[in-house]
């Protein structure tokens, strides 16, 4: 493989909530060494490395060795399922430190989060300790307090001899956490050093971490269709809806998305959400997508106070003059939940 100073693969530069969640998007203008079917660099100022997603930094050791960088050599590398060709994997223990990488990511304060991502033993070849461990922090990007934490230990791929890389036996681990923040930063910490029973970071020895996600988890709320609705062609707007239904104790702010009926003649009369709750409305202004279909609401307060209390959410829809006669409905969606509306008598 030829000595390369940079890849950004733009197709694959962001999944869920992470950017560059495969280490892919780097720049590296020396030091990149053979090791078995893989090459590696150690991080450090005088060899031009970077994660340009990600920042890098140190826990405990040198602050100019945080991390180091694997990528691909021959077929055999391994990498974990699913994972793309070109993906890289972060050795949090940059020749001695304890490294970490970090990123920070838009939240709604009050939701609910997923970060999952693929964890495994030191693939460097020759070395090996008892049990290799990373931490996962969400963090309050304004306090820098942590929100929630967990440690969790590599499997024991199996340690191979001097010039075979070891087996990093992947595992995908998950940590669910609730945004405080309008920003939260994620990030991965070796904790090879405490597993063992100290804080040591000897030269070689770190977990290896690749695959990052985070995903929004589903509103806790229910659907379901509004009342029917009539609207008449070229004529005054009819007010479809959906009626909302907390199933947590807890609802944040969702952001609402309202999707027209393809082909059907229908337009949103103005741009206009209107919240009904027995504690009076609210009017939320969306914005409309670059072909008019749909509309979407951010922060979107539902006012629901726990669980099992409701609202209804609808806005003005038109029909064309010459749009078909019959019945159809548009699509809401409210986080991570979708469903029908009101169905609509368009008539002439």
């Amino acid at each position: 493989m030829q000595d390369s100073t940079s890849q950004t693969p733009a197709e694959t530069a962001q999944e869920g909530l992470v950017q560059d969640p495969w280490f892919q998007d780097w720049e590296a203008t020396a030091g990149w060494t053979e090791n078995g079917n893989m090459d590696y660099v150690d991080f450090a100022p005088d060899r031009g490395t970077k994660l340009n997603k990600w920042r890098t930094g140190v826990a405990a050791g040198s602050a100019n060795h945080p991390v180091s960088l694997y990528r691909r050599r021959y077929s055999s590398f391994t990498l974990p399922p699913k994972a793309p060709r070109e993906a890289c994997v972060v050795d949090l223990n940059g020749f001695g430190s304890q490294g970490y990488v970090e990123q920070d990511i838009k939240t709604t304060p009050g939701s609910s989060y997923t970060v999952s991502f693929w964890l495994g033993y030191d693939m460097f070849s020759g070395t090996g300790f008892a049990k290799v461990a990373a931490q996962i922090s969400a963090i309050n990007a304004d306090t820098q307090q942590a929100i929630k934490l967990k440690q969790f230990e590599a499997p024991k791929g199996g340690k191979q001899a001097n010039n075979h890389n070891n087996e990093p036996g992947w595992k995908q681990y998950r940590l669910q956490f609730k945004a405080e923040s309008e920003e939260t930063t994620i990030r991965l910490t070796d904790w090879t050093g405490p597993a063992n029973g100290n804080n040591k970071w000897e030269w070689w020895t770190g977990a290896d971490v690749t695959g990052v996600v985070v995903t929004e988890d589903s509103a806790p709320v229910s659907l379901a269709p509004g009342g029917d609705v009539t609207v008449k062609r070229g004529k005054d707007p009819a007010y479809p809806g959906v009626h909302v239904t907390a199933t947590g104790d807890h609802t944040a702010a969702q952001t609402v998305k309202v999707t027209l009926p393809g082909g059907r003649g229908l337009r949103f009369g103005t741009p206009s959400l209107t919240v009904m709750t027995g504690n009076g409305n609210t009017s939320h202004t969306g914005t409309p997508s670059a072909d008019g279909q749909t509309l979407t609401f951010d922060k979107v307060d539902l006012r629901l106070t726990g669980k099992g209390t409701s609202a209804t959410l609808f806005l003005p829809v038109t029909a064309d003059s010459n749009a078909a006669p019959g019945d159809t409905s548009l699509t809401f969606q409210v986080g991570g939940q979708s469903g029908p509306s009101s169905t609509i008598h368009v008539t002439s």
